[in-house]
C-alpha cells in the first residue's frame, strides 16, 4: 500500500473511527452495498463515499448480472426469465434487460406488433379525433390521407388537403372524404 492510501485511511479512522472506520468501509463496499447505504451508515454522502472508494483503490465486487457469460448461462442456455434472474440478483428487472442489450444478447420470445399484449390496432387517435397510423410503412400519417391516396391511386401533392364532410376527424370512409386545395379552405 503506498504512503498516500495508508495517510487516507488513518484520517477516515479518526474521522469515522466511532461507526467502524476504514475496515467497516470495506467490508461494506465487499458485501456489495451501494454507495448511498454506505453513505448513510457513515453520515455522508454517496459522492463522498464514491470519492473514498477511489481514493482507498477500492472496488466493489462485480455483480452476476454483470457478467456476459454468466447472463448467457442463466438466459439462454437455463432458459431463465428476466424477472426470475432480477429475483435472483435482487434488482429490478429492467436492469437485466439493460444488461443484456449491453451485451447484444438476443431477446427471446419478446413479442412485437401485433403479437404483443399492449397492441392496440396500430392507429393512434389524437385528441381533436384524428386517426394517426402507428405502424408499418404508413407510420406517423394520418389515415384519412392514407384512404384518399389508396381512392386516387397517387400520393396526394402539397397543395392537397382532405376535409370530413360530416366533421367527425374519426369518420375516415371514403364517402365521407373530399379532396380540396389549400386554396379552396
Amino acid at each position: 500500500m503506498t504512503q498516500n492510501i495508508e495517510k487516507a485511511m488513518q484520517r477516515f479512522d479518526k474521522r469515522y473511527g466511532t461507526n467502524g472506520g476504514y475496515a467497516k468501509f470495506k467490508a461494506l463496499l465487499e458485501e456489495g452495498q451501494t454507495l448511498d447505504a454506505i453513505g448513510r451508515t457513515f453520515g455522508f454522502t454517496r459522492q463522498y463515499a464514491s470519492l473514498k472508494k477511489i481514493e482507498f483503490g477500492l472496488h466493489p465486487p462485480e455483480k452476476k448480472y454483470q457478467s456476459k457469460e454468466w447472463l448467457d448461462q442463466r438466459y439462454l442456455k437455463d432458459g431463465k426469465t428476466l424477472k426470475e434472474i432480477a429475483v435472483e440478483c435482487d434488482v429490478d428487472p429492467g436492469t437485466i434487460y439493460v444488461h443484456l442489450k449491453k451485451f447484444n444478447v438476443a431477446l427471446k420470445g419478446v413479442p412485437s406488433g401485433q403479437r404483443h399484449h399492449r397492441w392496440k390496432g396500430g392507429r393512434f387517435v389524437r385528441p381533436d379525433g384524428s386517426i394517426v397510423v402507428t405502424a408499418g410503412k404508413d407510420k406517423g400519417k394520418y389515415l384519412h390521407r392514407l384512404v384518399m391516396e389508396q381512392h386516387l391511386g397517387r400520393s396526394l401533392r402539397r397543395r392537397e388537403k382532405v376535409i370530413h364532410l360530416d366533421g367527425n376527424k374519426s369518420n375516415a370512409d371514403i364517402g365521407n372524404l373530399k379532396l380540396v386545395t389549400k386554396d379552396q379552405t
